[in-house]
């Protein structure tokens, strides 16, 4: 194996440290000295006065320097700013430090001592690094010598075909391949994957018993992890630390952090420990209030509304009712994205900084003055302060996936129950159901009414085209018709598996069919129905048949579902999911409508508009009522003495 034998040096511009580097490098047959802040003769290095060539390769494999960042991963007990970029940067571009914190520092002087001089290489061609070391040998310079020997052979490297890039099967064939990992939880550690990372959760009861606890799960996971023909890059690895809650006055006044953060290594090799930290879209600081998180907003914010400026200004492009839309679909959802875990609760200054994120959007989109308040734009759009939507997404969230019980819902044991596609069989998520089947012993016709709050379901059943019998169920007043055509459905199947008979069911709800054949359903409700159905595949057939086309037997399953829904018999069925999101959009107008109430900006607006939900948005009413915006044609004349511009619109309009 030929190897390349480098040397690395910062020696401050200094004649004898110049000097010394290069006479150590031809003493020891060094084949690469790389030296920052030469010493200059004549506008030149020295090492072209010597006859020795410089040159910077196109391609960067080796990265070398006197940095002067601090982080743990090089040894520093903590990581400033500077610390943080570099890091960030070593690992977006696949670089790996060769440096050893055990050998020492690499700055010494008569202030103190530290780390600074960095060895980087492409993590492609980490195995090529043999060995790095500091040498004990007087450099000249208050900066020590550093030597390192990477491999020129080409080396042949076993290498694991992966998972199919881009395949269906791929995130299926990863857990079965990873799933042992995640055996190794106990009651010192939690493992949970995500994708194709892995997030590791310890709690120890002091910093120091911290380190030990991490560095060693880190290095148990390691192992395991190689048995699998993985790896774990070190400086990719990011720790986070939370303070605990025994002292809750500390962390009120701002004194939970820690002195100095915890240190964890990977065999021996320390890993970033950060605050905060970005992870899928959300910042996360290590008091849990989500004040960094709220600030990040407004960069997202203004990044989207630039989108606006080319198909948009103040009296030319898209309308009022477009920008809504693409506010409704896309900014608004971008910036509430994880909503369900950071907007439980916010402080003034947070509501403040939202406001200010979302006018950004509003005034764009409504094209007034930038002077008109925040709170009146948001009821002439009919848009809710950010706030107001972000905590009623927090509340659809706990009560449907943690079924908590603590707002002011119908019981949650009422509610259908989420299931996370997990703990669905795989067998039973796809069911391939015919749509009919041949010589069937009866046909079934199925439907669901849903009338002034009353909901039923029919199921009638012939026996060669004559009524045999028919049932009539009457479903509670938050159950939807969707549900009533499922349960009617649910029945004739779960009948049909009682008595052993063959049939077809006919349905004139083609979304009732569909929701079957899904695969990421997660109502129970509905996973119970596919129970069923998959109980029945080969002896049940259903099939659409399109609604008021003179059939008789759906003909007449429509009428007795309109009965139904007044006098059949009493089916208890859950809640479903749009009930709940109906709950919490009342619960949004409603706290939208006291905070409007109770706002100090838009009183002018509030003597016109004091409820929200019986305001009708006009366009000429908003410009001229407070001098917002810009008016085509001067429908209202003005003169002395005569209304206010507002209160003339009132009378002008009525």
């Amino acid at each position: 194996m030929v190897l390349l034998r480098v040397l690395q040096i910062n020696v401050n511009h200094s004649r004898s440290g110049h000097g010394s580097a290069f006479a150590f490098a031809e003493e020891q047959n060094f084949d690469v000295v790389c030296v920052q802040d030469p010493y200059i003769i004549d506008g030149f290095p020295l090492g072209d006065a010597l006859g020795k060539p410089v040159f910077s390769s196109k391609s960067c494999n080796l990265l070398v320097g006197d940095f002067n960042v601090r982080s743990q991963i090089w040894g520093y007990g903590f990581e400033d700013h500077r610390g943080r970029v570099i890091s960030e940067f070593i690992s977006t571009n696949n670089f790996s430090i060769c440096n050893r914190t055990d050998l020492g520092p690499t700055f010494v002087s008569s202030i103190g001592q530290s780390s600074p001089d960095l060895t980087l290489i492409s993590s492609v061609h980490q195995h090529l690094l043999d060995s790095w070391w500091i040498d004990d040998k007087e450099s000249l310079s208050d900066h020590r010598t550093i030597s390192f020997v990477n491999a020129l052979d080409i080396v042949t490297v076993e290498v694991c075909q992966g998972c199919p890039q881009g395949s269906v099967l791929a995130p299926h064939i990863w857990n079965f391949y990873f799933n042992e990992i995640l055996f190794l939880n106990d009651d010192r550690r939690f493992l949970q994957a995500y994708a194709d990372g892995l997030a590791l959760l310890v709690v120890a009861s002091s910093r120091k018993n911290m380190e030990h606890d991490v560095s060693f799960s880190l290095d148990l996971l390691c192992n395991n992890i190689k048995n699998l023909n993985l790896e774990v890059v070190s400086e990719k690895t990011l720790a986070f630390v939370f303070r605990g809650t025994q002292n809750k006055n500390k962390q009120k006044s701002v004194l939970a952090t820690l002195k100095r953060p915890p240190i964890f290594k990977i065999f021996e090799r320390p890993i970033r420990t950060v605050d905060p930290l970005k992870y899928l879209g959300i910042i996360i600081d290590n008091q849990l209030n989500w004040n960094d998180h709220i600030l990040n907003l407004k960069t997202k914010i203004h990044n989207s509304v630039q989108n606006f400026h080319s198909i948009s200004g103040p009296r030319w492009g898209a309308g009022v009712s477009l920008l809504k839309h693409w506010y409704l679909n896309v900014i608004q959802p971008s910036l509430l994205f994880g909503a369900a875990v950071w907007a439980g609760s916010f402080t003034k200054k947070q509501i403040y900084n939202l406001f200010s994120n979302q006018r950004v959007a509003l005034v764009k989109i409504s094209k007034c003055y930038r002077t008109c308040p925040t709170n009146a734009l948001n009821v002439f759009l009919g848009l809710p302060p950010l706030h107001v939507a972000a905590h009623g997404l927090f509340i659809k969230f706990h009560i449907w996936c943690n079924r908590n019980s603590e707002y002011d819902f119908r019981n949650v044991e009422f509610l259908d129950l989420f299931i996370e596609i997990k703990y669905i069989n795989l067998v039973r998520r796809v069911i391939a159901f015919p749509t009919q089947i041949v010589n069937p012993d009866f046909e079934i016709y199925t439907d669901g009414s849903g009338i002034d709050g009353n909901v039923g379901a029919a199921v009638c059943i012939f026996k060669n085209n004559s009524l045999s019998e028919f049932f009539k169920f009457k479903l509670s007043k938050y159950n939807s018709a969707f549900q009533a055509e499922l349960t009617a459905n649910n029945f004739a199947i779960g009948w049909a598996l009682e008595g052993g008979f063959r049939v077809n069911i006919f349905t004139d709800s083609f979304s009732s069919i569909q929701i079957l054949r899904k695969s990421n359903v997660k109502s129970r409700f509905i996973n119970e129905i596919k129970n069923n159905v998959f109980k029945a595949v080969g002896s049940v057939g259903l099939s659409w048949v399109k609604t008021h086309a003179g059939i008789p037997g759906n003909e007449l399953a429509d009428q007795y579902a309109k009965l139904a829904s007044i006098d059949g018999n009493f089916l208890d069925v859950p809640a479903p999911y749009s009930y709940l999101k109906n709950f919490v959009k009342n619960f949004i107008l409603n706290s939208w409508q006291q905070h409007w109430g109770d706002s100090d900006t838009g009183v002018r607006v509030r003597e016109f508009i004091p409820p929200i939900l019986v305001f009708l948005q006009e366009f000429l009413e908003t410009q001229e009522m407070l001098s917002w915006g810009w008016i085509r044609a001067a429908a209202l004349p003005c003169w002395a003495g005569s209304l206010s511009p507002a209160a003339r619109v009132v009378s002008y309009t009525q």
